[in-house]
């Protein structure tokens, strides 16, 4: 999850000695034209305002500028570990402007040079699910990755693969595995629900959606199981 703190929307660059006087830095694309050479320190200074400006845009409610953005000063020169968390930065922002076919490029740009960056791998996986790309999202996440902070998320999102893929019982193991980790996570108890529910455990998917609501209730995930449950209400025998 991105979170922005407290940074300057706009941030004048270090000048280097060649130029009298350094322009704004932007938070577009175009920041590759008028950035110093590569390994000038005014560069680094330049691509770290412009990611916070993009940052900033982006908590600001401008996901799609963020994104555009991000995605530019992540293919500008520099440190690859620092392109790939600005890659990361940039398929947060375009995973919450809804576009997951624009997710999968950023992070998979991000993952040729972090191949085992766990936010990246989730990132990528998330939106492979949403594009109806389950087996690759299993590919993403199996193994896990390493940073256990990461391996309760990795697991929900991996066991929504394979219920698309059809393998309820293995879907059923991570999701089991993701709420020993984190009992009170609202995207595991709204999974484990739909999992409970595709096998025929309407009682406790019931328990599960509702549960939900009580642990977020301002949600996403709440707004989800409010759906379900609604369904589940208007025909208690449905699959």
């Amino acid at each position: 999850m991105i979170r922005p703190g407290p940074f300057p929307f706009r941030k004048r660059c270090p000048a280097p000695r060649w130029q009298p006087a350094c322009r704004i830095c932007p938070t577009t694309p175009t920041v590759r034209g008028i950035m110093p050479p590569p390994g000038r320190r005014g560069a680094a200074a330049c691509i770290a305002a412009g990611r916070w400006g993009a940052l900033a845009q982006l908590a600001l409610g401008d996901a799609h500028g963020a994104a555009v953005a991000l995605d530019g000063l992540a293919h500008a020169p520099g440190d690859p570990a620092t392109r790939a968390a600005i890659a990361r930065d940039a398929a947060g922002a375009w995973a919450v402007d809804g576009d997951p076919p624009r997710v999968l490029d950023s992070a998979g740009y991000g993952l040729i040079l972090a191949p085992r960056d766990a936010g990246l791998l989730i990132l990528h996986a998330r939106a492979a699910v949403a594009g109806d790309r389950a087996a690759q999202a299993v590919a993403d996440l199996t193994p896990l990755p390493s940073d256990p902070a990461a391996q309760a998320e990795a697991l929900v999102v991996r066991a929504s693969a394979y219920r698309r893929l059809g393998r309820i019982d293995l879907a059923r193991a991570d999701i089991d595995q993701a709420l020993r980790r984190t009992p009170q996570d609202a995207a595991a108890l709204l999974e484990r629900g739909i999992v409970r529910q595709r096998l025929g455990d309407m009682p406790g998917a019931r328990a599960d959606w509702e549960q939900v609501m009580e642990v977020a209730p301002d949600s996403r995930q709440a707004d989800l199981a409010r759906q379900d449950l609604a369904v589940l209400e208007a025909d208690p025998d449905a699959p």
